[in-house]
């Protein structure tokens, strides 16, 4: 099935965390709108062992690089790294997120606070209500925001670890290339600064049924990519 929109990946991964293959438990934190001067990832999570995942999605038949926005921007010093960074952060676009009556709505323009995927003013959410439906169910339960508030204490008191960056990459046939010789360079270049077990790979694969029905199923998963 050919995906337009990475933001509709995106999507998927907030109704269905399961697809990463993450061996603890996970919460979502937030969706950085486009562009990556300061925020790079179109994902960004925290395990219940404090561990942050930054998922940068691509396109295999674009051909880009997943790892080059990564490679720019860490530095284990960066206050965006932070478990204090994300408690103000994180409470500030939930609360925006939840002024709202479901995360389909949309915003005034310019008023851009939110935690979900929220490009284009929220089109590409609206195309899937019923995810949303479930999205938004898990986020305004009060136990998603208790949790993730666990979650960062968890952060702060083991010292703000390097995060983990994975590229999430959306395949459209299982003959095609995941990763360019150039996403290779960058995957190995960031290995080298944060550790190889910190860089991940993530495949997915969509298909629909003559009745409609999405599929989406990880293809492939793994938690490093080989020097």
């Amino acid at each position: 099935m050919h995906v337009r929109h990475e933001e509709d990946a995106v999507t998927w991964l907030w109704a269905f965390p399961q697809l990463v293959c993450w061996p603890r438990p996970l919460e979502w934190l937030y969706t950085p709108v486009v562009g990556n001067r300061r925020w790079p990832g179109d994902l960004w999570g925290i395990d219940d062992g404090g561990e942050l995942l930054i998922l940068e999605c691509k396109q295999c038949r674009r051909r880009d690089d997943p790892f080059a926005d990564f490679l720019r921007f860490h530095q284990p010093d960066r206050e965006e790294l932070t478990a204090s960074h994300w408690k103000r952060k994180f409470s500030l676009h939930l609360a925006a997120e939840l002024k709202y009556a479901n995360g389909m709505q949309e915003r005034p323009r310019g008023r851009t606070a939110g935690i979900l995927p929220r490009s284009n003013r929220r089109t590409h959410l609206r195309r899937w209500p019923e995810l949303v439906a479930m999205i938004d169910s898990r986020i305004r339960d009060s136990a998603y925001a208790t949790t993730v508030s666990g979650y960062l204490e968890v952060r702060a008191k083991a010292g703000n670890p390097i995060p983990n960056y994975l590229a999430y990459i959306i395949q459209s046939r299982e003959t095609m290339p995941v990763l360019t010789p150039a996403a290779l360079t960058s995957a190995r270049g960031l290995q080298a600064r944060v550790g190889p077990e910190r860089v991940g790979l993530l495949v997915v694969m969509a298909t629909r049924s003559p009745e409609g029905t999405l599929s989406v199923r990880a293809v492939r998963s793994q938690p490093l990519l080989a020097a």
